[in-house]
């Protein structure tokens, strides 16, 4: 900027009027550009010059809306140029500006079609994770008189775990959002509060949203019960020992790994397939690849199947040959996630003629996306 009469912009990972303020008063820049941060937020700036900062749904920079990145396939760990198989540009193109934060995003058209409801309803949402808090938040918008349902101490659900991790700062800014804006609507919040058979038909609402989230899968390995899972190591450090096992690479293992390493524990991820992190490609496994490289005192072991776990480890086989022990003082578990369907089924026998809607991990393992486009939909739904 100082070598040019030009006026001077950047663009890039800007999520915050206060960020964007301070590089404009640093005499960086002219002015500022956003991108994705207008599909997470299209009233970013009229928000901000409202003084409505806190209301700013900040772009989480996930990539979400470079449309469906499809997994690594079989790219070797460390190598430059990903594997992609037989991708398609149409694939990329599918998914091109849906947003994980903004349900709206590439849903203007049938949103608008969608009927206004014609009277306020009685809405019961069982769940205070994202999906839960959303449709929370859009059916109050609507007119519904609503009740949130929250077995815990307080609303976050899964993503609470960013409160810790200092590496989720941009989801735990999106949780933190949703949480200030059921707190500032008309939505009747139930804490430490189990949603019976018998509270739903106490309430008799005319719309149920069930979004229960969804449980640790464990599969039938010999021992898995004295291992940890994955989420737990966000709440008990204090249980871990120096030397972790992670068991399953996938993107909860590798970021978990990520963050205990960041806490001085030597971490060696075991996954069964030829990569890690494959439900996930482009540039956030890139990024996330390069995390893991950074870190000395992360070991990764590929192609190893469990076939137990033992208080001294995790044992498994490579292949053709013996089985070998992998060494730990503590085995933590992230091996996907199981929806709690039979929890669901009761809830949905108790609603009577109700509507009833499943939202995000009940459903199956989900992501953020997901879990807020569901939420948001059903409430719009509800008429």
């Amino acid at each position: 900027k100082k070598n040019s009469k030009t006026p001077v912009t950047v663009v890039g990972g800007i999520n915050s009027p206060e960020f964007a303020e301070q590089i404009i008063a640093d005499g960086k820049v002219d002015f500022v550009s956003l991108g994705r941060q207008c599909i997470a937020d299209p009233d970013f700036a009229n928000k901000a010059m409202a003084g409505r900062e806190d209301e700013i749904r900040r772009c989480m920079r996930c990539y979400h809306c470079y449309g469906e990145h499809p997994g690594p396939g079989n790219k070797p760990r460390g190598s430059v140029v990903p594997h992609f198989g037989n991708f398609t540009l149409s694939n990329l193109l599918n998914g091109v500006q849906n947003c994980s934060i903004n349900p709206k995003a590439n849903q203007e058209v049938i949103i608008k079609a969608m009927p206004e409801p014609k009277g306020s309803r009685r809405v019961m949402i069982v769940g205070g994770g994202a999906g839960g808090m959303q449709a929370a938040i859009t059916a109050a918008d609507r007119g519904h008189q609503v009740t949130l349902v929250e077995k815990s101490a307080g609303l976050g659900g899964i993503l609470s775990f960013t409160d810790t991790d200092v590496h989720k700062v941009d989801l735990k800014n999106f949780k933190d959002l949703l949480i200030r804006e059921v707190n500032k609507k008309n939505i009747n919040v139930l804490l430490n509060t189990v949603a019976t058979p018998e509270l739903i038909a106490e309430n008799k609402p005319d719309a149920l949203v069930l979004a229960v989230g969804a449980e640790p899968a464990k599969p039938n390995i010999p021992g898995l019960d004295g291992a940890m899972p994955v989420l737990d190591a966000y709440k008990t450090e204090s249980k871990i020992g120096k030397n972790v096992v992670m068991l399953g690479g996938g993107l909860a293992g590798c970021e978990t790994a990520v963050h205990l390493a960041d806490k001085g524990h030597n971490v060696t991820i075991v996954e069964m397939l030829t990569t890690l992190a494959s439900e996930i490609g482009g540039m956030p496994y890139d990024a996330l690849m390069n995390q893991i490289e950074k870190r000395k005192n992360i070991t990764v072991r590929l192609e190893a199947k469990c076939v137990a776990v033992t208080p001294d480890g995790v044992k498994v086989e490579c292949g053709a040959g013996a089985p070998e022990l992998i060494k730990g003082d503590t085995v933590i578990y992230s091996l996907g996630m199981s929806a709690r369907k039979t929890e669901v089924e009761k809830l949905k026998e108790a609603a009577g003629q109700a509507t009833v809607f499943e939202v995000g991990d009940c459903v199956r393992g989900a992501r953020v996306f997901e879990a807020v486009r569901e939420g948001y939909m059903a409430a719009m739904k509800i008429v």
